[in-house]
């Protein structure tokens, strides 16, 4: 799936995204793909098992991101 589109900076939930979506092999995140503003994610990824690695990159990444955030403040 390719989100390169999707411009989530104001989004607050995440939750359930990509719930069930078990033939989900790939996604594409653009730059405007934020989630500095996110709160909620519960069960964003559940039974996708594929993506577990992606899963775990992404997570890193999200932390990353609020880390810096906080950093500024």
């Amino acid at each position: 799936i390719d989100l390169s589109g999707f411009n989530t900076a104001n989004v607050t939930d995440l939750s359930g995204m990509f719930n069930k979506c078990s033939s989900l092999t790939s996604i594409t995140f653009g730059a405007d793909f934020d989630t500095v503003k996110v709160q909620y994610m519960k069960n964003m990824f559940k039974n996708i098992v594929i993506l577990s690695m992606f899963l775990v990159l992404f997570i890193m990444q999200i932390l990353k991101k609020r880390l810096k955030e906080k950093r500024k403040e």
